[in-house]
C-alpha cells in the first residue's frame, strides 16, 4: 500500500498536481499522460511561463479596449497618409487621386472597427459610453488643432469681416482628399448622433436604419442619380449636354461658369434623392435577408 501511495505522487508530480490532488490509484490502471496544450498556448519549455503570462494578460484586456485601440489606430493611420501631399513631388492631381482612394479605405476600416461595437458582446450602455467618449475627445481635438492652425489641415483659417463668416472659415476644412480636421468634425458628431439615437424609434429611425444597411448600395446608385439630375438642370437653364462631361473639377469648368442653384434648391434635391432612393434601398435590403447565402452580397 505504502508503494502505491507514492506511485500515486509520483504520478501527481509529473502531471503537474500537488499529492494531495492526485487521483485514487486503481489497481492495474495507467498513469495518465499530461494534458494537452490548447490552441494558441506556448508549449511547454523554456520561456513557456514568460508567453504564458503575456497571453493571460492580453485575454484580461476588455474588448472595447481593443477595439478603441484599432480605431484611434486607423485614425492616426489617415493623418499619415494625407501628410504624404506636402512631401511627394508628384502633379497636384496625382497625389489628390492617390490621397482620396488612400484615406478612403482607410475611413472604410474605422467603419469596420466600429461595427464591432454593435456585436451581441458589448451591451448598449457600454456601446453609448464608448462612443460618447471617442465622439468628445474627436470634437476637442478638432477644436484645439484647428483653433492652433498648426496641424491637421492645408487651409488655416482667418479671421472674416463678420463672425459668421470667421466661424465658416473654422469649419472651411479640406473634404478632396479629406484632411485630419475634416474627418474629426465630420466622424466625431456622428458618434454622438449613434450614442444618443440608439433608443429613438420612429417611422424617420426605421428609414434611416434601412439605409444605413445598405451604404455602398446607396453611395453607387446615388452617385449616377445625382448626376443624372445635374444634366437635366444643366439642360433646361441653357447649357448642352456636352458641357457636363468634364475630366477635372466641375468648379474648374468655364464652359459651366454661372450654372448653379441657391442652397435651399441643393437642400430640396438632397432631400429628394433620399426619398426616390429609399424604396431601392428597401428591396434591396429584403433581397439581402433573404438570400444569406449568397456570399457577395455582404460586400454590397
Amino acid at each position: 500500500m505504502r508503494g502505491r501511495a507514492q506511485g500515486t505522487d509520483q504520478q501527481a508530480r509529473a502531471a503537474g498536481l500537488a499529492p494531495d490532488q492526485a487521483a485514487p490509484a486503481v489497481p492495474g490502471a495507467r498513469a495518465a499522460a499530461p494534458a494537452a496544450s490548447s490552441p494558441g498556448e506556448p508549449a511547454p519549455g523554456r520561456g513557456a511561463g514568460r508567453w504564458a503570462a503575456v497571453l493571460a494578460a492580453a485575454r484580461e484586456v476588455p474588448a472595447s479596449r481593443m477595439q478603441i485601440a484599432a480605431s484611434v489606430a486607423a485614425l492616426v493611420a489617415v493623418a499619415l497618409i494625407f501628410q504624404v501631399q506636402t512631401s511627394l513631388f508628384l502633379s497636384p492631381r496625382n497625389v489628390t487621386e492617390l490621397l482620396l482612394e488612400s484615406i478612403q479605405v482607410g475611413v472604410m476600416a474605422l467603419g469596420y472597427c466600429f461595427g464591432s461595437f454593435y456585436t451581441p458582446s458589448i451591451a448598449p450602455e457600454k456601446r453609448r459610453k464608448i462612443l460618447t467618449r471617442l465622439g468628445a475627445i474627436g470634437i476637442l481635438l478638432f477644436i484645439v488643432l484647428r483653433w492652433s492652425n498648426l496641424y491637421g489641415d492645408p487651409v488655416p483659417w482667418s479671421v472674416q469681416p463678420s463672425s459668421l463668416f470667421t466661424f465658416l472659415s473654422f469649419l472651411n476644412t479640406n473634404k478632396y482628399p479629406p484632411s485630419l480636421l475634416y474627418l474629426l468634425m465630420t466622424l466625431a458628431p456622428s458618434m454622438l448622433f449613434l450614442a444618443f439615437t440608439e433608443r429613438v424609434a420612429g417611422k424617420v429611425s426605421g428609414a434611416l436604419i434601412v439605409i444605413g444597411r445598405v451604404p455602398l448600395f446607396f453611395y453607387i446608385v446615388h452617385i449616377y442619380v445625382v448626376h443624372l439630375v445635374a444634366l437635366i438642370a444643366a439642360v433646361l437653364t441653357g447649357h448642352p449636354a456636352s458641357h457636363m462631361v468634364f475630366d477635372g473639377w466641375i468648379t474648374n469648368s468655364v464652359e459651366l461658369t454661372g450654372y448653379g442653384f441657391s442652397l435651399g434648391v441643393v437642400y430640396l434635391v438632397w432631400i429628394l434623392v433620399i426619398v426616390v432612393l429609399y424604396p431601392l434601398c428597401q428591396r434591396y435590403e429584403q433581397y439581402k435577408r433573404n438570400n444569406k447565402d449568397k456570399v457577395w452580397l455582404s460586400y454590397l
